[in-house]
C-alpha cells in the first residue's frame, strides 16, 4: 500500500492509502463537497500530495489511480474531512514552552564577534568556519538552561548555507562546498545532539531566493541563476519553482530530524504571487515542500510584524509566526491563537541589544531587564503559549554569557511555578 500525504487543516481522520500505482498510471485526488455525492477532481494538489483547506470541511475525499485513457487501476478508501478543533502536531510546542533561535549567518559572524578569534578569517573557507562549532558543548549548555527547542537559521540572503543541498548547487551552478560545508552537516549534527536530550530542532529559511548572493563581488550571479531579482524580495513563478524544489530537497534530507520550519518574508504585498489562479506554484507548493519527509512537521509563514503576527498568515500555518521587537503580549485563549483552535500561540523576539539597524537579532548584550523578561516569558508559557528567544551564538557554539544567564533565570522561574 502507498500512503498519500495530506497537508493543511482541518485534517481528515487518519491517512489515505492506495495500492501501489501500476506503471503507466497516475494518481488523481477526488472530492465530494459536503452534502453532495458526486466526486470531482481536486485542484489543490502538489504531485501526490493533497492540500486540505477549510473549504473542504465535511467533504469526502479519495484517491484514484488511472491510465492516460481513463481506465481506473486502483483506488483508496473514502475519508471525511473533519471540522477544525485541534492540531496534534503542535502539542509538543505547548509542552516545550521555552525555545531559542540563532542568527548564525555568514554576514553576521564578524559583525557580532566579541574578539578576533571569533571572526571569519580571510584565509578560511566557509567549511573551515563551520568545522569549529562544538556541537556537544553547545547541546549541554542548551539543556542546562532548560531550553526545549532550537530554531536555527540555515542561511539567508548571502547564499551561504549550513547544510548541503544538491538541488541548490545544481540550479545555481555551484560545486559542492562552494556555499555550504563540505566536511560536515551541522544542522543534522545539532538535531541529533538535541534529540538525544529530548530537545526539538527547527530551522529558519526565507520564503524566497537569496537576494544578495554573489559569485564575484557585486555580480548577484547566484540570485539571477535562481530566477530572483537582485535586492528584490518579490517572488516570481521561476524563482518560486526553483526555491520550492530546493526547500523540498532540504526537507527530505532532514526527515524526522527536523521538527519544524519558520519561514520568513511572505509580506502582504507578496500574497498575490502565491495566489495566482492556475499557477503550479503558491502556498500549496510551498507547504508541500516544507512538509516533505515529515508530514507531522510544524510550519509557519511569517508576514512580518503586524496584525497576523500572533494569529497566523495562511491556512497552512501550524503555529503563529510571532515576530516581535518587544515583549508583553500573552495568549488570550490558552494555547490557541485562532478561534478554530488549529494554530499554536507562538511569540518570537530577541534577547540581544537593539542597535536600531538590525534590531537585536543575533546581537550581543541584552534588550530587556531580566525580571520583566522572566515575568513575561513565564506567564506566556504557563498560559499555554510557546516562546522563542533569539540569542547570539559564535562560531564555536558558545552562547552570549549574559543571554544564557537570562535563559537560566526563565528556567529557574518556571521550575518554581
Amino acid at each position: 500500500m502507498k500512503t498519500l500525504t495530506i497537508l493543511g487543516k482541518p485534517l481528515p481522520k487518519g491517512s489515505l492509502e492506495i495500492p501501489s500505482v501500476p506503471e503507466g498510471s497516475s494518481v488523481q485526488w477526488l472530492v465530494a463537497p459536503k452534502g453532495r455525492s458526486k466526486f470531482v477532481p481536486v485542484t489543490a494538489t502538489v504531485g501526490n500530495n493533497l492540500v486540505v483547506t477549510a473549504l473542504m470541511e465535511g467533504a469526502q475525499i479519495m484517491a484514484v489511480a488511472s491510465t492516460s485513457d481513463g481506465t481506473e487501476t486502483a483506488r483508496s478508501e473514502v475519508l471525511t474531512v473533519l471540522p477544525p478543533g485541534n492540531n496534534p502536531n503542535t502539542e509538543w510546542m505547548a509542552d516545550a514552552g521555552l525555545g531559542i533561535s540563532h542568527h548564525f549567518l555568514s554576514d553576521y559572524i564578524n559583525r557580532v564577534a566579541t574578539d578576533p578569534e571569533e571572526e571569519w578569517q580571510p584565509d578560511e573557507t566557509w567549511d573551515d568556519l563551520v568545522a569549529t562549532f562544538d556541537v556537544e558543548h553547545y547541546a549541554e549548555d542548551i539543556a542546562h538552561a532548560g531550553v526545549k527547542f532550537v530554531l536555527l537559521t540555515l542561511g539567508q540572503n548571502s547564499g551561504y548555507f549550513l547544510s548541503p543541498n544538491p538541488q541548490y548547487d545544481k540550479i545555481a551552478g555551484l560545486a559542492p562546498g562552494d556555499r555550504s560545508p563540505r566536511s560536515r552537516d551541522l544542522p543534522n549534527e545539532i538535531a541529533d545532539a538535541l534529540h538525544a536530550k529530548g530537545i526539538k530542532f527547527m530551522a529558519y529559511i526565507p520564503a524566497n531566493v537569496p537576494t544578495r548572493a554573489h559569485l564575484g563581488d557585486g555580480d548577484y550571479e547566484i540570485t539571477k541563476r535562481l530566477g530572483g531579482v537582485p535586492e528584490v524580495d518579490m517572488p516570481n513563478p521561476i524563482s518560486m519553482a526553483n526555491w520550492h524544489s530546493i526547500i523540498r530537497d532540504w526537507s527530505l534530507h532532514f526527515g524526522d530530524r527536523l521538527d519544524g520550519w519558520w519561514i520568513d518574508g511572505v509580506f502582504p504585498d507578496m500574497w498575490p504571487a502565491y495566489e495566482t489562479p492556475g499557477s503550479s506554484v503558491g502556498w500549496a507548493s510551498l507547504a508541500s515542500a516544507l512538509k516533505a519527509g515529515n508530514p507531522d512537521r510544524v510550519i509557519t509563514l511569517n508576514s512580518g510584524i503586524g496584525a497576523n503576527t500572533l494569529t497566523g498568515t495562511t491556512e497552512y500555518d501550524d503555529y503563529s509566526p510571532g515576530e516581535m521587537n518587544t515583549i508583553g503580549p500573552l495568549p488570550a485563549a490558552g494555547r490557541w491563537a485562532d478561534d478554530e483552535k488549529t494554530v499554536q500561540w507562538f511569540a518570537f523576539t530577541y534577547l540581544g541589544e537593539n542597535d536600531g539597524g538590525w534590531g537585536g537579532w543575533g546581537n550581543n548584550g541584552t534588550n530587556h531587564e531580566t525580571s520583566s523578561l522572566v515575568a513575561w516569558a513565564t506567564n506566556a508559557i504557563s498560559n499555554g503559549g510557546a516562546v522563542a528567544l533569539d540569542v547570539r551564538v559564535n562560531r564555536f557554539g558558545q552562547i552570549a554569557p549574559e543571554q544564557l544567564t537570562q535563559l537560566q533565570a526563565i528556567n529557574d522561574s518556571r521550575s518554581t511555578v
